[in-house]
Parts: C-alpha cells; sequence; structure tokens
C-alpha cells in the first residue's frame, strides 16, 4: 500500500537500534551468536533492514554491506524475521543457538509495492558447525529421550573420552572429576571441599548441555581436562505471557536385588546352607551318621563327596577341611557357658538348650539382621518436573523445577539407598531496554551410606596411596565402594556382611544463588557484572549402638530398650577416669544423674583431647530388635539383634558371622565459596573481543575423627582439622584474560591469554623444622603444649600447680581444680601456636590458541593448544593427619603433614581434528589429542631422627596421554544413530624422592617410570528407527533404539603376592582382564495432544542379553589370581582374568588340568561365601512417561 521512503527508513534503524540495546546478562558460556547478510535477489546487499528474534527484545540492523549480528541470543530454537519497508517480510523458523557459537542465517528479501505475507522458511542446525574449534558436544533433553539413560550426564558418558566413576563423577580424556568445570548457567557448581562438581540436572529444565572434551577459551580457569556447560530455560520458550509444565517419572516396575544368584540372606547362599545341613541327617567324613554335627566343604559337593581318592586324604585329616563345627557343638559352647540365648540377652534362659531350638533362634536371628540393615530389594524411582512463564510485555521470563532421584544400593547397607532432590528457580528481567537483570537460585540434598575416606582417589598418583585420614566424603553407590565394607573372610577380622559395621551415614547439601546484570553501552559493545555464592555441607556419623554394653556380659540381664538412656550411653563409653572429681577426694566420681553427666567441666570427655567422637553425641535412633522365644510353657529365650560397633566383635549363634567390631567415624565439613566477576565484550569487524577478571574465595572448615573402636582390646583415633577454631584455609584464585574471536569465511580463530594466581590462604606448619623430635612421637607437640599452660596462668613454684602435667587430662583437673576451666588450652590454640608461616601463591600465564578452517559447508579442518592449571583439593593441603593423640599431648604422632603450598597441576594439550558431512546426511568425526600433565600430587615419607615417620604431600606426579577419537553420526526421519571408537594411551610416574631420611643418602628414590597402560579400543553405536508423529496415534510416533557397547580391557592386573615393585614382577604374573561387552534397549510411544502438548511412554531394557561379568574386586583377589597363573603355568598361556571358564573355581571345588593330562589334587572353593557379590547387574527394566504441557 506504501513505498519506502527515507524517513520511514530512518524510523526502522530507529526501532531497531532499540530492540538490539537490550540484551541478556551475560556470564561464562551462557548465550551465542546470529549473524550473517541481507541481500536482494541479484546480490545487492540491503543496508537498514530490522532483524529481530520473535518473542525477545534481541535484535539488528544491516551496515552498508548489508551485515548484521546479534548478540548474546539465549541457546535453543528461535524465530527470526528480516523486514524493511518496501521489501516482502522474510520469517525463517527453528534457528538453532547454542552458548558460545555463532549460527549463520543469511536473508534474501525481495522489493515489494503492496503489503503482502511474509515469506516463511525453516532453518535448522548445520551439520558442521564451522565457528567450533575443538571437540564439542550439545545435547539436550531429546538425547536423553532416544537411548535407555535415566540422566542428562548418562548421556555425556557415551560421548568419546568420557566416562562416569561413582555414577556423577566425570572423567574426561584420563582426567579426574576434579579437572574438570561444570557450570549452570555461568555459575560454577564445584564443592569446595572435594573440588569435584554436583552434577544433579533437572532434564526438564534444561534448555542444552554443551560438552567441550578439547581446548577451551581463555575466560575459563581452574579447569584441566573438560568443561560442561548448562544452560537452563528462562521460561519464553511458549512466547511472552504463556506457560509451561514439563516432567518425567520413570521407575523399576518390580523390586529387584542387583546381582545374579542368591542374596546375602538367602538360604541359598553358602553360609546359609552350610550351617543348614548340620541337622538330624547330618553325616561325618566317613559317612557315618552324625547327627547335627560338624559339616566339611567335601561334603558339600557331588564333585568331592563321590571322589573315593579324594575321600581317602580328608577323611584322614578332617578338620582341615571344617567349614562349620555343627550345632551340637553350638549347643555344647551356650549350655556350658550358660549364655542364654547364644551371646545374646544373659541370663534370660535356665534350661538347656537342645539343637532344634538353637536352630530356630538363629534362623529368626538372621532374619533379625535383615530386617534391622536392610536390603536394596526395592524399585529405584526418579522424578524430574519444571514449570515456566514468559512475562508479559517482554520483560522476561520465570523457571522452576524439582528433581530426584532413589536408588537402592546392590548389597545390603546401613542405609540400603541413595536418594538426592535438587530444587532450582531462575527469574530473567529487563526493566529498561538498555539493562537486564537475572537471580537464580538452587537447593540440593542427599542421604547415603557412606565413608570420609576414599577407596581410591583418582587425583592421586597410583603409587602415593590415597589419604588416609580425612580424605573426600563418598557416597556408596556404586558396587565397588560398597564392597569395600563387607569383609569376607570368617576370621578375627570378620565375616561381617550382615553387620556392615564399616558403614556410616552421610548426608550432603549444596546450595547456590547468584545475580548478574548487563549493560549495553552500544551497538557493539556491553558490560556485564555477576556476583555468586556456593555453600555445600558434609555430615558423616555411625549409627549408634543398639543395645546397652551390659547386654554382652555373662554376668549380666537383658533389658528393654526403654532402660537405654543418656547416663546409660556415657557410663558404658567413659572409663571412671574420665570423669572429675566432686567430692573432692582426689579420686573421679561417677555422674549420678544425666543432668550431673552433661554438666560443663564435669567429664573429661566434654574437652576435645578425648577418645571418640561419639562421646559429644546421645542415639537419636536406637535401632533394637528382639524377640522372646517360647519353646515350652516356662522355658523362654530372648534373641538379640544388637549391631553394635562399641565393643569387640564376636559370632553369631552359628559361630559363622562376626558381629559388632568396627570403629566410629565422624566428619562435618563446611565450605562457602563467593565469587565475582565483570567483562566487556567489544565487536569490531570480524572480531569480538572479550576481556575480563574474575575472583573466587572459599572459606573451608572441616573435622573428622576415625577408626576409633571405644571398647575392646583395641583403640585408636585418627583426627583432622582446619578452619572454624582452627587455622583458616581460605583458598583463592585471581584469573584475568584477554581474548579475540576472529570470524571470516575460511577462518575462525580462538586465541587469548590467562594470568592466575593460586593462593592456598593458610598456614604452612613446621617448614624448617621436618626432623625435629618435638613434633613427633613420643612428645607430638607437647613443648607448644606447655607453653601455653605457662603462658595462660600455670605457675610451677607455686603448690597449687606444682610441675607440668604430664598429659592433657592432669593439665585439664588442675585447671578445674584451680577455678580457671576456660583456661585449658584446647587443640586449636596448639595448632594456632605451632612453627608456621603464609602459604606462597602461584602466578601462572596459560596461552589459548584454536583454529577452524572450513574448506568447504560439508568439510573443515580444527586445531587448538593450550596450557591449563587447576588448583590441588583441599584433601592434600589442609591440616594434619594426627594418630592416637591430639596434638600437644604426647603419645600419638603426626601421620599425615598437608601442604598448602602445592602447586596447581599444569595441562599442555594439543588437538587436530576432521570433519565431513557425507551424502544421506553422515557426518564423521575424527580427532587426534595429546595431553602433558606436570605437578599432580604424589606423597613423601619423611623418616625423623627417632625412627618416627609421617607423610607430606608434594608435586612430583607426571602423566603422558594420548588419544584418538572417531565418531559418525546421521540424523534422519526415520532412521538416526551414532557410532564411536576411542583408543587411549597413557602412562604415569613419579620424579624425585620416594623416602626422604636425614641421612640423605638413605633415601630412596621413585622410579622413573611407574605405569603404563596397553592402548585399549573401546566402542559404541546406537541406532533408532521410528514413524513420524503426523503417521496418526496409531501408526505414529513409534520408536526403538538399542545401544551397544564394547570395551578392550585396559592396563594389567598383576598377581603380586609378596607385594615387590612392578618392575620385580615375573612376566607371567601380569596378566589381563576379559574385554566387555553390553547391550541395552528402548522402546517409545509418542502422542501429540492439542495446543502443543506432548506425551511420551517408554520402556528401557538394561543388560538386554542378561550377560554376566565377574565383578572387579574378585579379578583382583590374590587367590583367584593364583588360580589363573597355575593354569596359565599349564599351557592356558591365552586365558584372562574373568574368563567365564574360571567362574566355577570361586565357587565349587576345583582342580586345574596339567600339560601332560593328569589332574592337580581338589581344591576348596576360592570364595563361596561371597557369590551374591561376584555378578552384578542382571537385566533389568525400567518404565517411565514424559509430559510436555
Amino acid at each position: 500500500m506504501f513505498r519506502s521512503t527515507p524517513s520511514a527508513r530512518r524510523w526502522c534503524v530507529l526501532t531497531a537500534a532499540l530492540v538490539l540495546s537490550s540484551v541478556p546478562f551475560l556470564r561464562a558460556g551462557t548465550t551465542g551468536k546470529i549473524t550473517g547478510t541481507v541481500r536482494q535477489p541479484g546480490g545487492q546487499p540491503i543496508p537498514g533492514v530490522a532483524v529481530q528474534i520473535s518473542g525477545l527484545r534481541l535484535g539488528s540492523i544491516t551496515d552498508a554491506e548489508g551485515r548484521y549480528f546479534i548478540l548474546q541470543v539465549p541457546p535453543g530454537t528461535h524465530q527470526v524475521e528480516a523486514s524493511m519497508v518496501g521489501f516482502r517480510t522474510a520469517v525463517t523458523q527453528n534457528v538453532s543457538v547454542s552458548a558460545d557459537r555463532t549460527t549463520m542465517l543469511n536473508f534474501t528479501l525481495q522489493e515489494e509495492t503492496i503489503e503482502v505475507e511474509a515469506l516463511v522458511v525453516t532453518a535448522g542446525r548445520p551439520p558442521i558447525e564451522a565457528d567450533v574449534t575443538s571437540s564439542q558436544t550439545t545435547v539436550n533433553a531429546r538425547r536423553v529421550a532416544e537411548i535407555p539413560v535415566n540422566q542428562m550426564l548418562d548421556v555425556l558418558a557415551y560421548e568419546p573420552g568420557v566416562s562416569l566413576s561413582r555414577d556423577t563423577e566425570l572423567n574426561i580424556r584420563g582426567g579426574g572429576a576434579t579437572q574438570v568445570r561444570f557450570q549452570v548457567d555461568g555459575l560454577d557448581r564445584t564443592d569446595g571441599l572435594t573440588n569435584k562438581p554436583y552434577t544433579q540436572l533437572n532434564q526438564t529444565l534444561v534448555a542444552e548441555v554443551t560438552l567441550l572434551t578439547g581446548g577451551f577459551n581463555a575466560e575459563y580457569g581452574n579447569v584441566r581436562s573438560g568443561m560442561v556447560n548448562v544452560v537452563t530455560k528462562d521460561g519464553t520458550e511458549r512466547g511472552v505471557g504463556k506457560g509451561w509444565v514439563s516432567g518425567v517419572f520413570s521407575g523399576t516396575p518390580t523390586a529387584r536385588k542387583k546381582h545374579f544368584g542368591p542374596g546375602a540372606y538367602d538360604e541359598a547362599q553358602f553360609d546359609y546352607y552350610t550351617v543348614m545341613r548340620s541337622d538330624s541327617s547330618t553325616r561325618g567324613p566317613t559317612g557315618a551318621a552324625d547327627p547335627y554335627g560338624a559339616i566339611y566343604w567335601p561334603n558339600l559337593y557331588e564333585s568331592t563327596r563321590n571322589d573315593t581318592a579324594f575321600r581317602r586324604v580328608w577323611t584322614a585329616a578332617p578338620n582341615m577341611y571344617k567349614v562349620f563345627d555343627g550345632w551340637n557343638a553350638r549347643v555344647t559352647t551356650a549350655n556350658a557357658n550358660n549364655r542364654g540365648a547364644g551371646v545374646y540377652g544373659k541370663g534370660t534362659r535356665t534350661k538347656p538348650w537342645t539343637a532344634a531350638q538353637m536352630i530356630e533362634a538363629w534362623r529368626y536371628e538372621t532374619n533379625l539382621n535383615e530386617n534391622v540393615w536392610g536390603y536394596g530389594n526395592k524399585p529405584d524411582w526418579s522424578l524430574d518436573i519444571a514449570a515456566g512463564w514468559g512475562l508479559p510485555h517482554k520483560l522476561g521470563g520465570i523457571v522452576v523445577g524439582y528433581v530426584t532421584n532413589k536408588e537402592m544400593t546392590v548389597v545390603p547397607a546401613l542405609r540400603p539407598y541413595y536418594v538426592d532432590q535438587t530444587f532450582d528457580v531462575k527469574l530473567t528481567l529487563t526493566p529498561i531496554d538498555r539493562l537486564k537483570w537475572s537471580f537464580s537460585y538452587m537447593y540440593g540434598t542427599s542421604e547415603s551410606t557412606g565413608n570420609g575416606t576414599a577407596g581410591y582417589d583418582p587425583e592421586m598418583a597410583s603409587t602415593a596411596g590415597s589419604v588416609a585420614i580425612g580424605s573426600d566424603p563418598v557416597s556408596f553407590r556404586t558396587a565397588s565402594d560398597l564392597l569395600g565394607t563387607v569383609n569376607q573372610s570368617k576370621t578375627a577380622a570378620g565375616n561381617n556382611r550382615l553387620n556392615l559395621s564399616y558403614n556410616s551415614l552421610l548426608d550432603g547439601s549444596f546450595w547456590q544463588w547468584g545475580t548478574a546484570l548487563t549493560y549495553t553501552l552500544s551497538p557493539h559493545t556491553f558490560a556485564t557484572a555477576a556476583f555468586g555464592q556456593t555453600r555445600s555441607k558434609w555430615d558423616l556419623q555411625r549409627d549408634m549402638p543398639r543395645a546397652d554394653i551390659n547386654d554382652f556380659s555373662p554376668t549380666g540381664s537383658y533389658r528393654p530398650p526403654s532402660s537405654f538412656s543418656y547416663g546409660a550411653w556415657l557410663l558404658m563409653l567413659i572409663p571412671l577416669s574420665d570423669w572429675s572429681d566432686i567430692n573432692g577426694d582426689g579420686t573421679p566420681d561417677r555422674p549420678t544423674s544425666a543432668e550431673d553427666a552433661t554438666a560443663p567441666g564435669r567429664a573429661y570427655m566434654g574437652n576435645p583431647y578425648g577418645y571418640g567422637a561419639a562421646y559429644p553425641f546421645v542415639p537419636s535412633r536406637t535401632v533394637f530388635v528382639n524377640r522372646q522365644m517360647v519353646f515350652t510353657p516356662g522355658d523362654t529365650a530372648v534373641v538379640v539383634s544388637p549391631q553394635g560397633w562399641a565393643q569387640d566383635g564376636y559370632f553369631d549363634l552359628s559361630g559363622t558371622f562376626w558381629l559388632g567390631e568396627g570403629g566410629t567415624q565422624w566428619m562435618t565439613s563446611n565450605s562457602v565459596q563467593t565469587a565475582v566477576r565483570g567483562d566487556v565484550t567489544h565487536v569490531i569487524g570480524d572480531h569480538t573481543i572479550k576481556a575480563g577478571a574474575e575472583f573466587l574465595l572459599s572459606d573451608l572448615e572441616y573435622h573428622t575423627e576415625q577408626d576409633a573402636r571405644l571398647l575392646g582390646n583395641r583403640f585408636s583415633v585418627n583426627y583432622r582439622d582446619y578452619g572454624g577454631k582452627y587455622p583458616a584455609a581460605r583458598p583463592n584464585i585471581l584469573g584475568v584474560f584477554l581474548q579475540d574471536k576472529f570470524e571470516s569465511q575460511g577462518l575462525i580463530m580462538n586465541y587469548g591469554l590467562r594470568l592466575e594466581r593460586f593462593d592456598g590462604g593458610a598456614p604452612y606448619y613446621m617448614p624448617d623444622l621436618i626432623y625435629d623430635d618435638r613434633l613427633y612421637s613420643p612428645l607430638h607437640g607437647k613443648y607448644w603444649f606447655d607453653s601455653l599452660l605457662v603462658a595462660r596462668g600455670w605457675n610451677v613454684n607455686d603448690p597449687a600447680w606444682g610441675p607440668l602435667p604430664g598429659n592433657q587430662y592432669e593439665a585439664w583437673t588442675k585447671f578445674v581444680k584451680n577455678g580457671v576451666p576456660e583456661q585449658f588450652p584446647m587443640p586449636w590454640d596448639v595448632m594456632n601456636v605451632l612453627p608456621q608461616r603464609d602459604a606462597k601463591a602461584h602466578w601462572r600465564l596459560a596461552p589459548r590458541f584454536g583454529i577452524s578452517h572450513p574448506v568447504s559447508d560439508r568439510t573443515k579442518f580444527f586445531f587448538n593448544y593450550g596450557i591449563f592449571y587447576s588448583m590441588a583439593k583441599p584433601a592434600h593441603m589442609y591440616g594434619t593427619g594426627l594418630h592416637d593423640a591430639r596434638i600437644g599431648g604426647g603419645g600419638g604422632r603426626f601421620e599425615h603433614m598437608f601442604n598448602p603450598e602445592l602447586r596447581p597441576a599444569r595441562t599442555t594439550s594439543y588437538e587436530v581434528g576432521f570433519e565431513h558431512l557425507f551424502p544421506l546426511n553422515f557426518v564423521l568425526k575424527t580427532t587426534g589429542y595429546t595431553k602433558a600433565n606436570v605437578d599432580q600430587v604424589t606423597g613423601l615419607q619423611v623418616r625423623t631422627g627417632s625412627g618416627d615417620g609421617y607423610r607430606i604431600y608434594r608435586n612430583a606426579n607426571y602423566q603422558d596421554i594420548r588419544g584418538l577419537e572417531i565418531k559418525l553420526s546421521r540424523n534422519g526421519r526415520f532412521v538416526s544413530g551414532w557410532a564411536t571408537y576411542q583408543i587411549i594411551a597413557t602412562r604415569s610416574g613419579q620424579t624425585g624422592l620416594e623416602e626422604l631420611r636425614q641421612n640423605i643418602a638413605a633415601s630412596s628414590y621413585y622410579t622413573p617410570l611407574v605405569s603404563t597402560n596397553s592402548p585399549a579400543d573401546v566402542v559404541m553405536a546406537s541406532i533408532r528407527v521410528g514413524t513420524p508423529l503426523e503417521w496418526g496415534l496409531l501408526r505414529g510416533g513409534w520408536g526403538a533404539s538399542i545401544l551397544q557397547s564394547y570395551s578392550e580391557s585396559t592396563g594389567e592386573i598383576l598377581y603380586n603376592p609378596n607385594a615387590v615393585p612392578r618392575r620385580e614382577l615375573p612376566p607371567e604374573y601380569v596378566l589381563r582382564g576379559r574385554d566387555s561387552w553390553g547391550t541395552s534397549a528402548k522402546l517409545t510411544k509418542d502422542i501429540s495432544l492439542p495446543r502443543q502438548r506432548h506425551v511420551s511412554l517408554y520402556l528401557d531394557i538394561n543388560n538386554l542379553f542378561n550377560t554376566k561379568y565377574l565383578n572387579g574386586t574378585y579379578m583382583n583377589g590374590n587367590d583367584y589370581l593364583a588360580y589363573i597363573v597355575e593354569r596359565r603355568a599349564q599351557g592356558e598361556t591365552d586365558l584372562r582374568v574373568g574368563d567365564p571358564s574360571t567362574w566355577d573355581a570361586l565357587t565349587q571345588p576345583y582342580r586345574v588340568k596339567k600339560a601332560d593330562g593328569t589332574y592337580t589334587a581338589w581344591k576348596a572353593p576360592i570364595s563361596p561365601r561371597t557369590d551374591w557379590l561376584m555378578f552384578l547387574y542382571p537385566r533389568s527394566y525400567r518404565a517411565g512417561i514424559r509430559f510436555d504441557l
């Protein structure tokens, strides 16, 4: 209806400029960029065209050459339109944008003299992303829906170079979780205590996840192996003033145990089966009747029971083959000791036991154990739900989300489950066009069984050992961690799987908030400022004893749970000598009431030099199960299942299972991290220049006491403390960066420079006194404790004080008696006066460079190089590890001197890659990389002049990693899929001293090369076939996926019974494991509903073919490896650890066929009592529903 005029064009330019002036807030890597040209059909550029993103206050205007760019576009798919008076408006839908990437979008406008309908086209993500200069992968909730996985993190584990440990810890190209940066909406979600990410994600809240396994820009610091950049939805996905709700619920349809074969409490399990064979029909080794007699393992198996030659051998010495004494022997013991119900309920039974009665009591006792400890025989389930709303007038949006997961453990546990939950909220506002403000908050919790000492430490060199005192808190989710708490032998060490005394309760919480402001200075320049805080907390404690100690005395009597009081608790645990003198006779006096016991200064246990974290704690939940059994009127017995840890261990009624023994472990920690960041971005021509700085300050507090058996013939306590009243631990990192992204048609370059300062923020103890005997056993810092006594009023010339005391208890008594207990030096006081200095800070310069050369729109080459640093984790840096006594008391010793001056570890990385788009939409990507890691942490043993010693930590570990990755993928309407191949080779070792002595000539050195792994292949593939939704309800929306994996065994399995150095092992003791295959499947049915609503039903099938593999715990047992070595020595040189032909020897008598065709003698099964742990994770099903409303 009208023609273009100069005034109309000026109005369009002004409007577009106002649109451009408002951009979302920036924090590292949360937005992308759209750029391109607008031309006429003949190729002439059109200046002054308004290019705008629908529903957002984002846009640009073309320059004289028809070029435009739109900065800070939220990730996702958008509709973009180009309009100008006198031209037909063009609209492009489904324009895909990712964080930190540039999307090319060109328009062609046709001149029109009258108003016509806009020309609409549909775009998509290009198969080859030209502006990416490293290995990157972007996933979203759709990927989770296509393959048989439950969480978004699981999808990342199928990318080349990526794996998961402990179910939630990402390992990228040989680097552990502490080398990975995990950020959500620009905020780094790292636990300040462990340096590991908090990885719980709500898949319905996530817009996209970008995984970077190659180089990354200079704006990213304190990271070495990989980046995970998560961007959540902002609420505007359905448009202005519209809302949405999405969710996923899934669960295992039925309860199941997560292992093959009988369970720990099943009567078919070896120990139960053995005990129950002792009955009225029992026969002895010669075959003669022996009712309720002993059981010998050869009689349990047909192969040995019917072997007459072998019978002659074991009949001659039957006790060598005995596995159970028999119920007659157990009855004799119980009646002789007048022990009532076995070792429980003393004095509650006056009549003699019979074998049948004791069997009945024992069967109930085993049931009690199962009821008390629980078993993971319940369904797993998870729920993700999120909602969003686009605020009116394009003011922004708000989203909220909640996710929770519950997984049952693979073995019985104190808590037979792992459960976590996370709540998220994000608000984005645009109060004025040039200003954007955002606020986000999340809170997460976890509950599980766990401990405070990692069974292995991927960040430590293999020969350095794990940190024995005060390591990371570990949730027992995986089999390897759980099995480490279950002793397997029937010895004094304990066959304790019914007891699980080495389990603890672990509770974690993680919360984070952040805010950011972005101001647009000009169409080419904007500035951002962001501030945030992250907090984490861990609490670990042993479940409290379930019975009064008197219940276990041969002369005591059973008392019901109601008699279990705080007073009984204190009396049970605290020796008489630990109570103060009340009546003035110079000797300790026990409390007369709970109020008396808890009065300040009343108990020595009240001062922190006392033994055991249990002292200040009262059991809040006394799990105490008992049953009165009535055999005949007047003939009763009480069976109790206390499962305590306070006393020495003892056998159950059958004498088979070891109960009770175990220490206490207590830990509490707090971490507060405060981060501030500011940067400026400026676009000039083909360059996007960014400069900024960030500062991270942490405040850490950690306290632990562990491995204390409170009663019996052994008790020892380890301590570690930092922060709080103890010397502070405030690590901080400063980073300053400058980077540029240059983009032209045939060349894209990312290059930058980062300057970082790493400061441990804590005192470095005794830097010049490493051999000073005043620090070590037997003095253990008492010199400084005595100095504090004098400084706080102890006068050796005053008869009221007298000579300096011999220990802390004597000192405490004097301070109480003289009326000044508040002057008594506490452990933190001693730590504060030890010789120390501030830790040195470290400055590092990190260059980064990446280049992408798109040869065409179907082919590109890329290369990147960078140097990356990350700070050592607190477990290696802070406090001291003390054994038997706290510092200053004498009698104890230092075991660990941690090092806040550890240098940041360095990785130098090179990567080169190639991508090509083949016909039929197949994309091939090939990448090769090499990484050199230096200054990683290892241990050094220091031997003092007295012969005592302790361990310090230093930067002496190196690691070389080389790898090749190939990925072939295809996205299609009916058939999609991908296949990956990777091979990785590593070598690592230590340099310098292994042990340091005052006589340097007597010190020992590391072998420079410690370990290598043979390059191993890993292949994974997935294919999905489906029908389009538009085919209708019955025919459309069906899908089926198959996921296949193959892993070649890598590394060495060493048979090393004498613990000799690796270089001294003969070649036949260096073994290799069995390769593994895995297959899973997924079936889906998608349903489209009116008003853009969508529902999907699915069924995941894991371990589709029910394949069995031997658990790695057994693959490294010396008895089993000896069997492998024996068979290989007889000619089976290709036999691998874990081969199915070796499984019978674990649970059945075995003999080895010799090279001459004869056999060795029969041998007992290697590990029959733990067959329930050997083969884990049989076929399982998980059903779920997704909805988008």
